[in-house]
């Protein structure tokens, strides 16, 4: 019954898994299992509130099982205030064994910064997990089931937040290790095709799917082979077993506030360039926002407004070229504003070029030597050119990432203003990038960054900001897509995100409305940044080693951060990559 309760959940069936949930509590055995089959539902649905109420019911029923659930200990911080944690760095550093380990690491990885996650794990991972995992270690089944658990959370983590060639090394080691060591074992084949896939290992990719068959692995070997009609129908094999919560429009709130395009603008064949977005409280961007897409190509914009307060939806409804809609739905319940996108792109994007972006994203299309590439703002019609190509190529989806940058220092927030240009702002960048592969679209992850450098958030920089719309594409999150021919050549989006943190601290920013009702991890992130020194009034920002100021595409280009490598040829690149200056 357990087993078909996650399904009904994963399924979308919400309302048939939580008559499986009830009956389950209705029986002694099942009372125990029915908290983490709510916390999925409530999690796979996005209902926050409901999340953290089955936690705080389940840590006062079952308070020693909710100390004893990895699961439960990774999501539970909605309830322990900072005063009193239920784990701390030095619970993980001092540990006894394996299980006590695996405890305190899964309740702190949304909690600290990557690079220290990484680091104290790896020193619980070879204190603890290797010595028992050795071959004629003597340990007893459970010391083994201990090690190998914490062994897995630790490979699981490493391969999702590594950022470097050293770690890469060590994840391919330690995923083939671990393979050999438990050669039945689902998950370590599991984790042993993740690494192949993230040093872009086509052989070893192709003899996994042999032995596994997993849906994943066959999408990627036939993306790599060229074989996009082969590639779309392995997507739907593999839709048609998974729920897809972006998606799903049921339950949605919006309502249209000004005027649709006219009519025949959006007639088949046009292939107009279509901008979707979700905005709250980013009122001193809009002009600025506005006038970029607009010069690179951008023909219409639609966009969602979520309960701003300090005049955004005025201002939009104000403008020729947006369509605006309102909604009061939580952001998290609509996947981080995706659900908005996907079910607006469904009513307007069909057949036309979709350009999904946050307000502090500038996208920088490839350069094509047609326009002023040398120019610090690019070229005009730049995307329109950009997309005109994909359409010859028969691509449809444009890969790039998110590239920070940054002001000398954050006093430059106090004079900003409605209108003033970010980058003006905010030149600086920090070109140290690690790319290494993935399974899905648009098969790269990147990894670095100012943030990075400051933090030790390694954070999710890859993305698609532009997508043909029609054929079934949508966005599963706002880093990913569903299956799409992806170009050969990549953009970058100029991320003008401490610039934008700055502008928060300022009293009045609405700040606090824009993340309230954003995930737990998020609220971990901002919550590093605004405590950071470094983001006070008029913190200075210390330079990386190879900082520059942003000058042009071209600029890009030489750097090595735009151009080709997401493309399908990287898939034979043999391993992750690291730009520098």
């Amino acid at each position: 019954m357990k087993s078909l309760a996650f399904a009904l959940i994963h399924m979308g069936d919400f309302t048939q898994a939580e008559a499986v949930i009830a009956r389950l509590e209705a029986r002694p055995p099942g009372a125990l299992m029915a908290p983490e089959l709510r916390m999925t539902l409530a999690q796979d649905a996005l209902d926050t509130t409901g999340h953290a109420a089955v936690r705080r019911a389940y840590r006062q029923r079952f308070p020693e099982a909710a100390r004893q659930s990895p699961p439960w200990l990774r999501h539970a911080g909605g309830e322990d205030g900072p005063e009193a944690p239920l784990y701390t760095p030095a619970d993980l550093r001092d540990a006894a064994d394996a299980r006590r380990a695996h405890l305190a690491l899964a309740y702190l990885e949304l909690r600290l910064p990557h690079t220290e996650y990484l680091q104290l794990a790896r020193q619980a991972v070879e204190r603890l997990s290797d010595p028992l995992l050795a071959e004629g270690a003597g340990a007893s089944p459970s010391q083994v089931q201990a090690a190998a658990a914490l062994q897995d959370e630790y490979l699981h983590q490493l391969l999702f937040y590594m950022c470097s060639g050293p770690e890469l090394t060590e994840a391919r080691r330690r995923a083939s290790a671990f393979a050999q060591r438990f050669p039945e074992s689902s998950r370590a084949r599991l984790l042993l095709s993740r690494a192949a896939v993230a040093v872009n290992d086509y052989d070893a990719v192709k003899a996994l799917v042999a032995d596994m068959g997993r849906g994943d692995l066959e999408l990627w070997l036939a993306a790599a082979d060229g074989d996009h009609e082969r590639a779309r129908a392995i997507w739907q094999r593999i839709s048609r077993c998974h729920y897809h919560a972006a998606a799903d429009a049921r339950g949605l709130h919006l309502r249209r506030r000004s005027a649709e395009p006219p009519a025949g603008f959006l007639k088949p064949g046009r292939e107009r360039i279509l901008l979707f977005t979700a905005f709250r409280n980013e009122r001193v961007f809009l002009p600025w926002f506005l006038d970029w897409y607009r010069s690179l190509g951008v023909d219409w914009f639609f966009i969602v407004d979520n309960l701003s307060t300090d005049g955004t939806d005025g201002y939009l409804a104000k403008q020729k070229d947006v369509t605006l809609f309102a909604s009061r739905d939580n952001y998290a319940w609509a996947h981080a504003g995706m659900k908005w996108v996907n079910e607006l792109i469904r009513r307007y994007g069909d057949s036309h070029w979709c350009v999904h972006v946050d307000s502090d994203e500038q996208l920088v299309p490839p350069p094509d030597g047609k326009g002023e590439e040398g120019s610090s703002q690019g070229a005009a019609g730049a995307l329109r050119r950009c997309v005109d190509a994909m359409a010859e190529r028969g691509e449809e989806a444009l890969p790039a990432f998110m590239l920070d940058t940054y002001p000398e220092s954050m006093a430059v927030a106090g004079d900003f203003r409605a209108g003033d240009d970010p980058l003006a702002a905010s030149p600086l960048m920090d070109p140290d990038y690690f790319f290494f592969g993935k399974e899905g679209c648009c098969f790269f992850r990147a990894r670095g960054g100012v943030r990075d450098r400051l933090f030790g958030f390694h954070s999710t920089m890859e993305k698609a900001p532009v997508l043909r719309g029609g054929g079934g594409r949508f966005y599963l999150s706002a880093h990913h897509t569903s299956y799409a021919k992806v170009s050969r050549t990549s953009g970058v989006l100029l991320h003008h995100k401490l610039l934008r943190e700055a502008l928060d601290l300022r009293e009045g920013s609405g700040a606090s409305a824009r993340t309230d009702d954003r995930g737990t991890y998020c609220q971990v992130r901002h919550s590093h940044y605004r405590a950071s020194p470094l983001l006070g009034k008029d913190g200075e920002i210390p330079r990386g080693p190879n900082a520059v100021a942003y000058e042009s595409p071209a600029q890009l280009q030489r750097l090595g951060l735009i151009g080709d490598f997401a493309s399908p040829h990287w898939f034979r690149g043999g391993g992750g990559r690291t730009h520098l200056a």
